[in-house]
């Protein structure tokens, strides 16, 4: 379409140019017509003041004839002087009355005309000559040329337009013969040429040019009216034109669009008669019905049609597009190959100038994929995606469904929440690729041992769930249980001859017996399972009202603990630690503790705990490094002697991301020096990501940190990370240093952890010395530091300085 189309842009700028030539022609053709129109305004006010004095001339001249003729005019003698030219005989006379009347000879009677008639008209007239008799008709400097031009010519009239006292003039010459009656008084007169007279003639311009232009003012107001119109007239024909052709190429461009948009569009589109014949296809047609268009074109659209509806679709079909002009809808055809697909159709009706339906069009796209994309979303709704075992959402679903039944029937089902023990360490070991391939082996192992009619789900992370139902008794779910603790016995193979070993801890809630709503059942299974795992793990427990009411009560200690920390109803004491060769204070243990205005004195055993589950040890744990540095701030600017102040970090918070950052800006508020601040952590806490524990506390040292590992000896203790590890100090814990006394077995752990830490060089202190025979004991094997009841209990601050004061005093 566009190769025979001309370029609309081109056009435009064809007409612009046009138009713009045809206001240059009709703008010339009136400056033209107004040149030439001020011309013969020009040549016609010059022809008027020509023949205005002329026709004065003429007068004059006849004036003076006649005059001339009769010899002059007698008028009384109180009018005017006697000629003084004529003889005394001739120059008075009277009438029969009696009264004297005086003779003016013709130049005097023209004289006194021209004076009246110049005041009355502006006109001036006047004789004039080369000698005259009388003074007054001495001519100017422009009459007394043009007299002597006539003398050299023999021309008889000149005439010329010139200022007069600033104002323009047309002045005109005409020659006159002497008059014989004349002669009397220019008898000495030998030569005419040397007193040569002429009328002298004087017409004002200014009069005329402003009766002219009074005359042409409407002739150009007319023409610049006509003028406008031809130049609006000029440009409405050329905005109309570009107008049409602007609007000519927006519908060519529509058209362009529509046919790119047909051709174009990855949806299928199908122009049909009003019978159903195929009219026009695009390329989308044919690649998702498979039909070319050559084959298509004029068969009727039924073909299409895959079985799939009943006649009661289609006639609510064509009622709508009857109604609303439209139908939308997912719709079920068949492609050439026979496949039967969905697709989401949309039919309009076109309608012809008349309103009268002239066509229909139907736009349509293969929904197959979404159809499967929406199983697959509806799968993923309801299962977990790396096991494929029933979700959160389809666990509760069948659980209603199974209380709902039970409940009806009167049997009984069961609720197991199973959570793995130690899976943990081996993703934090292992990666999160093992981590998901162990939970894989979990899954299969768990459905093997179910029966078929079970529901095993995975919450998320390593939990799980089992909902058994039409139990025949209690003891049924405990035999379940050990069968799928007993599943555990068997390691994991995680790959490269490498195997892992896991337990299982689970928590059981029957129902109806134990609750009726899913929730609740859901959450008195979590609460026995988290009984199961206070009793050792790897085991199982049922729930009963007691395990509720410690739920309850461990939800109202955490929010009271979280209300604490916000309004600062923490406290610090402080444990001193001592240089047992010299029993000197050399620093304090800073150790939180809690006297609830709601439950009372708190053990830190208890609320330490709960703080590390429910993530509340790390804003605790910042506000016990501000208050401490704070602390250890004012002892040394009171002067007191206190080389060190230790902070325990839990697990939680040492794996904290923001650490770092916490510790300096502590250790920044309180303006105090890193040297005096030395951070516990326990060896479980060293054992998750050994490389990543180290570059922790190489970083904490780089700050000028010291580092001690705090109840050493009781977890996962290693000669290798002891000697990777930037440590300074180790810390015996006080079950070991109470067996000293009791002569345990363990005694002989306190000689192995001294030698170690000297081996290593490095400090080792012994918690909970309460005896003397404790003391010397540990003296005898060099332990450096110690602390315990024996020296002090944890105090607060105030006593602390009391103490150190009465140290240094002493």
């Amino acid at each position: 379409m566009s190769d025979i189309l001309p370029d609309a842009g081109q056009e435009i700028r064809k007409i612009r140019r046009y138009s713009l030539l045809a206001l240059v022609i009709w703008s010339l053709l009136f400056a033209g017509a107004f040149t030439y129109f001020e011309a013969l305004n020009a040549n016609s006010a010059l022809v008027l003041a020509r023949e205005t004095a002329l026709a004065n001339i003429n007068r004059d001249t006849a004036l003076r004839a006649w005059v001339s003729s009769h010899g002059g005019v007698f008028v009384p003698r109180a009018n005017a002087e006697p000629n003084p030219y004529l003889p005394p005989s001739q120059r008075t006379d009277e009438t029969v009355s009696g009264q004297s009347l005086t003779r003016m000879n013709p130049a005097y009677v023209l004289r006194d005309f021209y004076r009246h008639y110049s005041d009355d008209l502006g006109i001036r007239s006047r004789l004039v000559g080369r000698s005259p008799i009388n003074p007054e008709n001495i001519g100017d400097d422009w009459e007394r040329d043009r007299l002597q031009m006539m003398v050299s010519s023999d021309r008889v009239q000149y005439f010329e337009v010139t200022d007069i006292d600033g104002r323009p003039f047309l002045r005109g010459v005409q020659r006159l013969q002497l008059e014989p009656s004349c002669r009397e008084c220019h008898q000495a007169v030998s030569d005419h040429r040397q007193h040569l007279g002429a009328i002298s003639v004087s017409v004002p311009m200014q009069t005329i040019l402003a009766q002219q232009e009074a005359t042409t003012r409407p002739v150009y107001l007319g023409s610049g009216v006509i003028w406008f119109c031809g130049v609006g007239i000029i440009l409405l024909l050329s905005e109309l034109t570009q107008r049409r052709i602007s609007e000519r190429e927006e519908s060519e461009r529509k058209l362009r669009r529509a046919a790119t948009v047909f051709t174009s569009s990855h949806e299928g589109i199908v122009v049909a008669s009003l019978k159903g014949e195929v009219l026009a296809v695009n390329p989308a047609f044919t690649s998702i019905t498979g039909y070319p268009e050559a084959e298509i074109l004029g068969r009727n659209l039924s073909l299409l049609q895959s079985g799939h509806h009943d006649k009661a679709f289609y006639q609510k079909l064509w009622q709508s597009i009857s109604e609303k002009g439209y139908w939308r809808g997912e719709i079920w055809n068949r492609r050439r190959s026979g496949e039967v697909y969905p697709e989401w159709l949309t039919i309009s009706a076109v309608k012809d100038s008349a309103g009268k339906v002239a066509n229909y069009v139907g736009v349509f796209s293969d929904i197959s994929l979404i159809k499967q994309s929406q199983e697959q979303l509806e799968y993923l709704a309801y299962h977990d995606p790396l096991t494929g075992l029933p979700n959160r959402a389809m666990l509760k679903d069948r659980l209603d469904h199974a209380v709902e039944r039970l409940h009806r029937s009167g049997a009984h089902g069961a609720v197991m929440f199973m959570d793995l023990d130690r899976f943990k360490a081996v993703n934090d070991s292992y990666g999160h690729p093992v981590g998901d391939e162990v939970l894989k082996s979990v899954a299969q192992r768990l459905a093997g041992r179910l029966r078929e009619g079970d529901t095993l789900a995975r919450l998320g992370g390593d939990e799980f769930v089992v909902l058994l139902e039409d139990l025949e008794s209690p003891e049924s779910v405990a035999v379940v249980a050990r069968d799928l603790i007993t599943l555990f016995n068997q390691l994991f193979d995680i790959g490269e001859d490498r195997q892992v070993s896991l337990g299982l801890s689970i928590g059981i809630c029957l129902f109806p017996e134990d609750a009726e709503h899913t929730d609740d059942i859901l959450q008195h299974a979590d609460a026995a399972l988290y009984q199961a795992k206070q009793a050792g793990r790897n085991t199982y427990r049922f729930y009963t009202e007691a395990l509720t009411q410690a739920a309850r009560e461990k939800l109202s200690l955490e929010s009271s603990l979280r209300m604490a920390i916000e309004r600062d109803q923490l406290v610090l004491h402080y444990q001193p630690l001592l240089d047992l060769q010299t029993r000197k204070i050399i620093g304090v243990e800073a150790l939180v503790r809690w006297d609830s205005p709601e439950h009372g004195f708190i053990s830190p055993g208890t609320f330490i705990p709960l703080a590390e589950e429910t993530g509340l040890i790390v804003p605790l744990g910042e506000w016990v490094m501000r208050e401490a540095c704070g602390q250890m701030r004012a002892w040394l600017d009171q002067g007191l002697e206190l080389g060190t102040v230790a902070v325990n970090l839990s697990p939680v918070q040492f794996r904290h991301e923001d650490l770092l950052g916490m510790v300096r800006s502590a250790l920044e508020e309180s303006r105090l020096d890193p040297r005096y601040v030395e951070l516990e952590i326990t060896e479980s806490g060293l054992m998750d990501n050994i490389e990543a524990v180290e570059l922790r506390i190489d970083r904490l040292k780089a700050m000028g940190l010291r580092m001690s590992i705090d109840d050493f000896g009781t977890g996962y203790s290693s000669m290798a990370y002891l000697q990777r590890f930037s440590i300074d100090k180790l810390k015996i814990d006080q079950s070991f240093t109470r067996a000293i006394e009791e002569n345990r077995l363990e005694q002989p752990l306190v000689t192995t952890i001294v030698s170690l830490a000297r081996s290593l060089k490095l400090q080792v202190l012994a918690e909970g010395i309460e005896t003397e025979v404790q003391l010397n004991y540990l003296r005898a094997l060099g332990c450096d530091l110690g602390q315990g009841y024996l020296f002090s209990r944890p105090l607060p601050a105030q006593e602390i300085t009391r103490l150190l004061q009465q140290s240094q005093t002493t």
